[in-house]
């Protein structure tokens, strides 16, 4: 799917009064047919300045310590000494819905400019609106990754703007849930080109631009099912666990193998790149049943999917799943986007510089049993 018909968009807050609304102007033409890019603007009303001329958000700082010319600030720092830090972007890649909306919400209200990647630019310009009073900061890129040109795109309208490529978050993801013995090589090739391969080389290509600066910060979204077996019985009786036929019990083997893949190669990456101030770490969450949750709208697909689309999971999940799968948690209930979105923040900012290289598992105690 691609990007919404119309050129322009108008936008009122709840809340607020009208104003005269703003529109999103095109930005640079795309590369390819297969990508589509463009800047997000919110109302006209919201001003990033006070009456008095004074911005509303204050420039974040770092205390890098560096007594000679840093990388990032262009003078000595001194230790100890409070220095500004440029505008910073991050990249979310399945940004349009589940998982990868509540990220992308959560790093635009954190100030950063953010560029949303996805197949489906209305769902993009939602999760751009899930943070009015930062809209202004997010660029949208349609397009499959799968796509080199698509991948060369979403890097080049990233570094495009003022700042630096501080952050990726490779959250897009593809799921299926198939009898074992009927699991096809285009459905496995599929899954893996989204899942590992995409998060490869977008990271390569980011890493290029990081280097010069001497940081930036890589977040992997995998799964509890990259570290543990996939637990069929969690989801209780109404769970197939064969098919007609005798095909086998359905699995997602796929989908496990390349989060599990996936987590090696943020230990990978982390070793590689640590010399060049990069950080690189994987959150992997347990079962939440994600939905479009900042806005609202009712969960309708489960556990552990890392932002897939559930029609990639085949159903929408029965409440009586979603209390199976909760009676496997020590806290007794699923996990919400929000509560994933936190950590992958924390891993983005400055308290977390000293962190790389690791899988912190976001399930609510799933994986302690």
């Amino acid at each position: 799917m691609g990007a919404p018909p119309s050129s322009s968009i108008s936008v009122s807050s709840p809340g607020r009064p009208t104003a005269p609304a703003c529109t999103a102007t095109a930005g640079s033409t795309a590369s390819s047919s297969t990508a589509s890019a463009r800047r997000w603007r919110p109302p006209c009303a919201r001003s990033s300045k006070s009456p008095a001329g004074r911005r509303y958000r204050s420039a974040p700082r770092s205390r890098c310590g560096s007594t000679r010319s840093c990388s990032l600030h262009g003078s000595p720092c001194g230790p100890g000494r409070s220095c500004p830090l440029p505008e910073r972007t991050a990249i979310v890649t399945g940004a349009g819905t589940g998982l990868g909306r509540a990220i992308a919400a959560r790093l635009l209200r954190d100030g950063f400019r953010v560029t949303l990647t996805g197949p489906d630019g209305v769902q993009l310009t939602e999760t751009a609106r899930l943070a009015p009073d930062h809209g202004e900061l997010a660029t949208i890129v349609v397009g499959d990754l799968r796509q080199p040109d698509v991948r060369r795109e979403v890097i080049a309208r990233a570094t495009a703007g003022p700042g630096i490529l501080f952050g990726l978050v490779n959250n897009a993801g593809l799921s299926a849930v198939e009898p074992l013995l009927d699991e096809s090589v285009a459905t496995w090739r599929a899954i893996f080109e989204v899942n590992l391969d995409a998060a490869f080389f977008l990271s390569q290509a980011a890493i290029e631009h990081m280097r010069p600066h001497g940081t930036g910060r890589i977040v992997n979204i995998g799964s509890i099912y990259g570290v543990v077996g996939f637990n069929n019985h969690g989801y209780g009786a109404r769970a197939p666990m064969s098919t007609p036929g005798d095909r086998g019990p359905v699995r997602q083997s796929a989908y496990d193998a390349s989060k599990g893949a996936l987590i090696q190669l943020t230990r990978t990456l982390a070793t590689a790149v640590g010399p060049w101030g990069i950080t690189v770490n994987t959150v992997s969450p347990g079962h939440i049943p994600w939905a479009n949750e900042a806005a609202g709208t009712t969960p309708v697909a489960s556990a552990a999917s890392g932002g897939a689309k559930p029609a990639a999971l085949g159903q929408r999940v029965d409440p009586a799943i979603l209390t199976a799968l909760a009676e496997q948690v020590p806290l007794r209930r699923t996990g919400r986007a929000a509560e994933v979105a936190g950590p992958v923040s924390f891993l983005l900012s400055e308290d977390a510089a000293y962190i790389t290289g690791q899988n912190i598992i976001v399930d609510g105690g799933a994986t302690v049993w």
